[in-house]
């Protein structure tokens, strides 16, 4: 039921579309997904052969270090690959003391906020390089907020980790000298460089590329057919003790493919309203980059954070006269973004799409994953609201306040 559901609300909304004549906008549609899923379906299933094996004591010290490098990988293999890779291993590390603020902080840095500079690194951000913005423009723009937010969480999470530390070590491993890490599956590493190289691969900007002319549009699928070729062949020639160890199987990223097919294509009238509800000048002169930037959070935390960020980058577009369809129309966006002297609104709209992705368990399609794995492993997971009134308001709302009132005001 939970993929047909979605499927067949996909399927109702392209049937209105192709009866209305819009072809090219359900083309462009769907293109953006297979793009969209061809990565995080690539990264998952790579990462998914890389075991990493920790032989060490989970003091608090090594666990910040543990989830600072979370948060740093994440920008490399997605917030997808990255939960999938290192959440075993960070419950293995702490095997004899974890309780659920490992796995909410896991959550917090490494399944959100970590993957804010890149747009491997979240779903929002691949969505925003689709449409046009440059791969680096987030990794510039973004830096400090991501400093501010990872460094409040580790100091956070390292007080709440000293206080509670009852002195057991986890792991039989007392001399440091033989403490290590073992990764298995190591081949596949490579797998995730040609993936990412395969990234830079834009028709728009190397004529070289073979396209298909379809309207207006310039569809071109080498990048995706080496991501999932490149996956294939991973997964083909895995490690079988690395993949036991993760437990990996298909079931996750199906899900995930199922529901933002439905998510895509469901989205494509709201898009046309919201454009058509900011011709008005009384609501365009309402948006304002604080306004973007609690507005896209709030539907990042209760719908999903890729079509929240894509819906708030229509409405402030649309502000200005621009259409996000048009890539010529994002770029000019993005160089007025960059004139210090007017608002960025695409920096509020980046930022609280991915942090607050973090604040419910549907607000990032890990989160959900990484609590169905921990709950597996016998983690007495806290319920929907409990996460929200226990964690995310006491901790992490007071930061992404803090944020707001630095970056964004």
């Amino acid at each position: 039921m939970g993929k047909i559901v979605p499927i067949a609300l996909a399927a109702l909304v392209a049937a209105v579309y192709l009866y209305q004549g819009k072809s090219n906008d359900l083309v462009e549609t769907l293109s953006e997904y297979f793009s969209f899923i061809s990565i995080i379906g690539a990264m998952y299933v790579v990462a998914g052969g890389i075991c990493i094996q920790p032989y060490c004591n989970a003091t608090p010290k090594v666990n910040v270090i543990f989830l600072l490098l979370g948060a740093l990988l994440t920008n490399i293999i997605g917030t997808t690959g990255a939960s999938v890779l290192l959440l075993k291993p960070f419950i293995r590390l702490n095997r004899y003391k974890v309780k659920p603020y490992h796995i909410i902080f896991f959550i917090f840095l490494v399944s959100n906020a970590g993957g804010l500079l890149t747009p491997l690194g979240d779903p929002p951000l691949f969505m925003g390089y689709l449409k046009g913005v440059p791969f680096f423009w987030f990794t510039e723009k973004l830096f400090l907020p991501w400093v501010f937010v990872v460094a409040a969480l580790c100091i956070v999470f390292f007080i709440i980790d000293k206080r509670k530390d009852t002195g057991i070590e986890s792991s039989i491993i007392h001399d440091k000298k033989t403490q290590k890490v073992l990764v298995i599956g190591k081949r596949n590493f490579i797998g995730l460089a040609v993936i990412l190289v395969s990234l830079f691969l834009d028709p728009r900007k190397y004529s070289w590329i073979p396209t298909l002319e379809y309207g207006h549009h310039q569809l071109s699928f080498i990048r995706e057919l080496i991501q999932i070729a490149t996956a294939y062949i991973c997964y083909k020639t895995s490690n079988k003790g690395a993949l036991e160890m993760n437990d990996f199987s298909m079931e996750p990223i199906e899900e995930v493919a199922f529901a933002f097919c439905g998510i895509f294509v469901t989205m494509m009238p709201a898009l046309e309203a919201l454009r058509h509800a900011v011709s008005s000048p009384a609501i365009a002169a309402a948006i304002t980059p604080s306004v973007t930037f609690w507005g896209t959070g709030a539907m990042s935390a209760i719908l999903d954070n890729a079509p929240s960020f894509i819906n708030a980058m229509t409405v402030t577009m649309a502000k200005h006269n621009m259409n996000i369809s048009s890539y010529s129309d994002v770029q000019k966006f993005v160089s007025m973004q960059n004139d210090q002297s007017l608002p960025s609104y695409l920096i509020a709209i980046s930022f609280a799409s991915v942090i607050f992705g973090a604040f419910t368990y549907v607000g990032n399609g890990p989160n959900f994953l990484v609590k169905a794995m921990a709950e597996k492993e016998n983690i007495n997971m806290p319920s929907f609201m409990q996460y929200i009134f226990k964690y995310v308001i006491p901790i992490f709302l007071p930061i992404v306040t803090l944020c707001w009132i630095i970056f964004i005001l």
